[in-house]
């Protein structure tokens, strides 16, 4: 290991990591605890929350690449995710009172829509989770394996060790308490890198704007009109991002909350925060580019670290990265291995006398499958839609909070259509659209579910008012 001033800053922060999760959730008793830790955060913890649920390692690294290489196309689709908090928090949150409370998405699409249906939610919660945290292990792995001299196999064993440790023993409280802390890492982190690349640069070379965003890639009018490609290009790919993923982080996000008012106020906040993040990762993204646009995309974290940091800032970078992996990759495996425990077993007939003991062990499994998924070759954005396409509980519970409620029958017709659509369209559609499967999907299980519901004459239930 290549011990130095930044390696230590690192390795001191992983152990306090670790050591204050592990502190903070020594008062969890049973799964309710596990899950929703009392619900008794304040808004400042839920918004670090959300945030850490959204933010991962890998979006630096993403944005950065995606940035560099499409320019404003990816710059401003990828703030659709702002967007898609927002409408969480204006026109979802207010209508999910009767779900506070709950202990999983599929607890509350059980209750809905009975055990099969509850099942399923189990399933693809813990299969899009899975996906999520091995992109966290890949991040992680690589800033153990370039800047601590850790050999890759190494790398990736040791990342997952760490966050399984403090996570899977934790729970909520100890993800909560440690992403205040690791939200405020990256947070820092973002702009401190802004400034230091636009300070080196600006000294150096100069800089003007103007010519900067005569670029192509850069230049808004290349975007602009209706018959124009690249604008309809850029408008979906904004949609893309501004879809609410309601995967089973999220919802525990909601659920957590005190109420509706809180859970909207804290949303909405990082709604705000999430666009000047990304804002930032965009910057720092356009600045590189004009510094050298000959780099290698996928290595631009690295070439900054490399030729940016000075001594001492190379360890916070090194932090903020880690935090950043740390806090997705914990909340979703917290939220996975609740949904295995609680709703997957225990309907199953499964009885176990300490639900929360085999919610730990489960959440260790789950690491292990993550560790297997990280050591595939898969580009990382692809991974990251890959996973959310087979999150085929989202739209039920989406039609559910809007007021559609059906029954079971249907809920299943629409998830069978959505999980047979997704692959049948990587295979033959998505290379020639360049749409992804995500939309599809969804768009299948809407149509399909609401279609049948009306053509079968199925009863609904009635939506509870809030």
């Amino acid at each position: 290991m290549n011990m130095n001033i930044d390696t230590t800053i690192f390795i001191i922060y992983l152990i306090a990591n670790v050591g204050f999760g592990l502190y903070w959730g020594r008062k969890n008793k049973t799964i309710q605890d596990y899950a929703l830790g009392g619900r008794n955060f304040s808004t400042g913890t839920l918004v670090s929350t959300i945030m850490a649920g959204y933010l991962g390692g890998d979006y630096l690294f993403i944005t950065l690449a995606q940035v560099y290489t499409t320019g404003l196309h990816y710059a401003i689709g990828c703030l659709g995710m702002s967007f898609g908090l927002l409408l969480v928090a204006r026109i979802f949150v207010p209508k999910m009172g009767e779900f506070l409370g709950k202990v999983s998405i599929a607890e509350a699409l059980g209750d809905l829509y009975g055990k099969r249906v509850r099942l399923i939610a189990a399933i693809c919660g813990s299969v899009v989770a899975s996906g999520f945290i091995a992109l966290q292990f890949k991040v992680f792995a690589t800033i153990f394996r370039s800047y601590l001299g850790i050999s890759s196999d190494y790398a990736i064993y040791l990342a997952g060790f760490i966050v399984v440790s403090y996570s899977a023993f934790g729970g909520i409280r100890s993800i909560a308490f440690t992403d205040v802390i690791q939200f405020f890492t990256f947070g820092v982190l973002i702009p401190v890198l802004s400034i230091v690349i636009w300070h080196e640069y600006t000294n150096i070379n100069g800089f003007d704007f103007k010519q900067a965003m005569s670029n192509p890639i850069f230049n808004p009018q290349e975007f602009l009109g209706f018959s124009n490609s690249k604008f309809w290009s850029l408008i979906f790919l904004f949609i893309l991002f501004s879809l609410p993923s309601f995967d089973a982080t999220l919802f525990q996000r909601v659920s957590i909350g005190r109420s509706t008012t809180q859970v909207t106020k804290a949303f909405t906040i990082s709604s705000i925060l999430l666009l000047l993040i990304l804002s930032g990762m965009s910057w720092i993204g356009f600045l590189l580019f004009n510094v050298d646009p000959t780099l290698e995309p996928d290595n631009l974290v690295h070439y900054i670290i490399n030729n940016y940091a000075h001594v001492g800032l190379k360890g916070f970078i090194l932090v903020g990265l880690g935090a950043m992996c740390m806090s997705n990759a914990d909340a979703n495996l917290n939220s996975a291995s609740v949904v295995l425990t609680h709703d997957f077993l225990s309907p199953l007939g499964f009885k176990f006398k300490n639900e929360l003991i085999l919610s730990k062990l489960i959440a260790l499994t789950i690491g292990m499958i993550a560790l297997f998924l990280a050591s595939l070759d898969y580009d990382l954005l692809s991974l990251v839609f890959m996973t959310q396409s087979f999150n085929l509980a989202a739209m039920p519970l989406m039609l559910a909070i809007l007021g559609f409620r059906t029954t079971e029958k249907s809920v299943l017709i629409g998830i069978v259509a959505h999980f047979i659509c997704v692959p049948i369209w990587r295979q033959f559609f998505m290379d020639t659209t360049g749409i992804d499967s995500l939309v599809p999907g969804w768009i299948t299980n809407a149509v399909f579910c609401i279609g049948s519901h009306y053509l079968l004459k199925q009863g609904g239930l009635v939506a509870t008012k809030t």
